[in-house]
């Protein structure tokens, strides 16, 4: 089956932006999905990005959340 990723962007305030990466399609038995938020600002000529978080939410019966956490599924 194919991946399925969605991307998102959301405007924190000017030039600085929350983009989330939400992967349907995780590779791995014990994860139900995974999401990637990674904070960046442009300042006119680059990148930078400030900060990424990492989240999973673990498949239901494997020990882990099966809401959106920041522990790795068992």
């Amino acid at each position: 089956m194919p991946h399925q990723i969605n991307i998102n962007k959301k405007t924190i305030e000017k030039n600085s932006f929350q983009i989330t990466l939400i992967n349907e399609r995780v590779d791995d038995d014990a994860v139900q999905k995974e999401k990637i938020m990674m904070f960046a600002k442009f300042d006119g000529a680059h990148w930078k990005v400030k900060e990424i978080r990492k989240n999973w939410k673990c498949e239901n019966g494997r020990g882990g959340s099966t809401e959106w956490g920041i522990n790795e599924c068992p």
